[in-house]
């Protein structure tokens, strides 16, 4: 189960032999904050900065509510799939999490996982060998 973190979020199932079998892609940070441009009271608040200490409670700003929800939806949604792949094929795959935002996800999570940072670019390199 590999998760990129970066400009989109993209959830890949990948069964034991390798093959990609579907997946789910949600919107990074900068498509999560256009999607409030239209809401008249929200259209000027930006994505805060996600920190790494930031803390999983209701937020008392906007500002802050609207970074929340974002770091809520992605975990929310990593978790609710992993979990429902995981009776599909009936054990817990191994859960990787890679890309510019995927340290501080896989740090928030609660589902076992490991970081891999630059997975693509290790990926491209291994492909390239076999060529």
């Amino acid at each position: 189960y590999i998760i990129d973190c970066g400009t989109a979020i993209s959830i890949d199932c990948v069964n034991d032999k390798g093959s990609h079998i579907g997946g789910f892609i949600l919107c990074g940070t900068k498509g999560y904050s256009r999607s409030f441009v239209d809401a008249n009271n929200l259209k000027n608040i930006k994505l805060a900065n996600v920190q790494y200490n930031m803390k999983f409670k209701p937020a008392k700003n906007t500002e802050k509510a609207i970074s929340g929800g974002y770091v809520l939806m992605v975990i929310s949604a990593i978790e609710k799939s992993y979990n429902n792949f995981s009776k599909q094929i009936g054990k817990k795959p191994l859960l990787i999490i890679s890309g510019g935002y995927g340290e501080f996800i896989s740090k928030k999570l609660s589902i076992r996982n490991k970081y891999i940072p630059n997975l693509a670019v290790r990926c491209l390199g291994l492909i390239s060998d076999q060529l």
